[in-house]
């Protein structure tokens, strides 16, 4: 079950939020609850879904773009994008015009009648993406008021995301660094010039993936510290069915019209479509089906924390800097191997209750709106207690010390050993109960205990620090990401 989300979403504490309450009934019956991050990055605590049993999907983009260069008149290149790639604009410099070169904001967006009285006729005008107005309608008013093309320029928090759109003239969508050279020329020369040239579909563009701009980042405000989201999929410029036509030349007439999307809402059917190949799988090979909290283990402990190149997965917002875990998870999910994750987290219902009673502080009457029962709390246990596969840790000034629980079911060899491969956040030391877990049957379940131990002094309060716990044998590498909240 894929759930998205309205544009704008709160992050709401569970009781209040519809959706934590519809998917836990999911749950309950088996049906596995995949929803969006949300769209509101690059700031943290942007989460619009946050509760353990959903599987909570980040957006990355892919090594694909549709291609529209623009090319300056000192012979500058930059590659943007537009789904609109007209076979007949002439591939000739056309005079630059900036609306924006005012300041004002209307005109540096290119909002709704913002160019009365700027002559834009047979001009390539520059104008910024977003500002609370459709970036298409735009293209539209600047078709109208006699504009040749348009380069939509992003703004610094979004960084070095594009999207190919279906424009209604040509245009390039260029990111935030390509943006401030194409200024920076305009405002040094007296006769600036361009044109636009498109390259049609270009693949094996890197970095990729990238987490993009808007993909919503953690920490979750009410989970406890539960580390979300769980992991990324692609959601940048993803080709989907569209109900009507798109483009230039919009027809009542065509029955088969797709349309390029972007956001966590695209990204989370992926995730949702290997949980239907694993289940199937699972069927085909006479083999039982695993919880839903065990097909969420499998998708994050055998998720990717690098790229195409073999580097960490950076973050399109901030430019060079490689995404953390509040940011993309666990990583960019991993299909062939989610297929074989040789060991499974596996959470009973009743410590999601529990969990909900630690959370609610014992006030039944808010966990029995998720149970659909009169449920009594009898026992709670704090988020970093839950059999999850990603560990989330709070170390306040006064906790120099604690000790999480985690419980493996071997779903992998009859007789497959893992040893323990680590990284300690750097603040803190790591010890293991046990270093080596020894299976001999299928289905056999072995718990061990992590100590975290604060090494030196406390880095400050709302720092946070990353780590990670791999079990690794001759066939598999069972992956837990850390997270360290001081």
């Amino acid at each position: 079950m894929s759930f998205g989300l309205p544009r704008h979403h709160e992050p709401k504490s569970f009781d209040q939020d519809d959706v934590a309450i519809g998917t836990y009934s999911a749950m309950q019956k088996g049906i596995f609850p995949c929803t969006a991050a949300g769209n509101n990055g690059p700031d943290p605590e942007t989460l619009s879904h946050a509760a353990p049993w959903d599987m909570v999907v980040g957006a990355t983009s892919t090594d694909r773009r549709i291609r529209a260069t623009v090319t300056l008149g000192n012979g500058m290149e930059f590659h943007g994008e537009t789904a609109y790639q007209p076979n007949t604009f002439p591939n000739k410099f056309l005079p630059l015009v900036y609306p924006g070169i005012s300041a004002y904001l209307r005109q540096l967006y290119c909002l709704n009648n913002s160019l009365s009285g700027i002559n834009v006729r047979g001009k390539i005008v520059m104008c910024y993406f977003g500002g609370q107005y459709d970036d298409i309608l735009k293209g539209v008013d600047v078709k109208n008021a006699g504009g040749a093309a348009m380069i939509l320029m992003n703004i610094d928090i979004l960084g070095n995301t594009t999207f190919s759109e279906a424009h209604h003239l040509p245009v390039s969508h260029v990111n935030y660094q390509d943006t401030d050279q194409i200024i920076s020329y305009f405002s040094s020369n007296s006769t600036p010039t361009a044109k636009i040239t498109f390259g049609g579909t270009i693949f094996g563009v890197h970095p990729a993936p990238a987490l993009a701009y808007f993909s919503s980042r953690g920490p979750a405000k009410y989970n406890g510290n539960i580390v979300k989201p769980d992991v990324t999929a692609p959601g940048v410029n993803i080709l989907s069915a569209w109900p009507v036509d798109v483009g230039p030349f919009p027809s009542g007439l065509k029955k088969k019209t797709f349309n390029f999307l972007s956001g966590t809402s695209m990204a989370t059917p992926h995730v949702s479509g290997i949980v239907a190949l694993i289940m199937s799988k699972l069927k085909n090979d006479n083999k039982r089906q695993w919880s839903t909290s065990e097909i969420q283990s499998a998708l994050i402990t055998t998720a990717n924390t690098f790229d195409l190149d073999g580097k960490p997965i950076y973050d399109e917002a901030t430019y060079n800097n490689s995404a953390n875990i509040l940011q993309r998870g666990a990583g960019q999910v991993n299909a062939t191997n989610a297929m074989d994750p040789g060991l499974l987290y596996h959470i009973e219902p009743e410590d999601y209750v529990a969990y909900l009673c630690g959370i609610f502080s014992n006030n039944s009457t808010k966990v029995s709106m998720f149970t659909k029962n009169n449920t009594q709390c009898t026992r709670s246990i704090p988020g970093e207690q839950l059999n999850y596969p990603s560990i989330g840790v709070p170390m306040g000034s006064s906790s120099a010390m604690i000790t999480v629980s985690r419980t493996v079911t071997n779903v992998g060899g009859a007789n497959e050993a893992y040893d323990a491969s680590f990284d300690e956040p750097p603040s803190v030391i790591m010890h293991l109960s046990q270093y080596r877990l020894s299976f001999t049957r299928v289905e056999q379940q072995i718990t061990y205990n992590i100590t975290f131990t604060m090494k030196g002094a406390h880095p400050g309060s709302g720092t946070i620090e990353e780590g990670r716990l791999s079990w690794v044998s001759d066939k598999h590498n069972v992956t837990s990401r850390i997270y360290i909240a001081f």
